[in-house]
């Protein structure tokens, strides 16, 4: 069954999301991919890669969420990121290449 409820602005409903996620994040660790294919010369390259993904339907929530990412991720190895599309089969045919 769905479920729909609305709350006011400053309710955290963002931190209701945000917070499980980090905190797994945490919980898990460093799980890095590391690749050494030689050219580093003894060090290693680390491969950053997505853990989470939160889709938003406009530019003005993704900002909003990635805001309050950054602050509810201070001081953690988390790092939030944002990414804006405006085409998604142009967008999704330029990461096909």
């Amino acid at each position: 069954r769905d479920i729909m409820s609305c709350a006011q602005t400053g309710s955290g409903k963002t931190a209701a999301f945000l917070l499980p996620i980090i905190a797994g994040i945490e919980r898990r660790g460093n799980q890095r991919r590391v690749e050494n294919n030689g050219r580093y010369r003894g060090r290693e390259k680390f491969v950053a890669r997505p853990n989470a993904l939160i889709l938003a339907p406009t530019r003005e929530l993704a900002s909003q969420i990635y805001d309050e990412a950054t602050k509810f991720s201070y001081q953690t190895r988390v790092r939030p990121c944002v990414v804006y599309v405006f085409n998604l089969s142009l967008s999704l045919s330029l990461c096909n290449q």
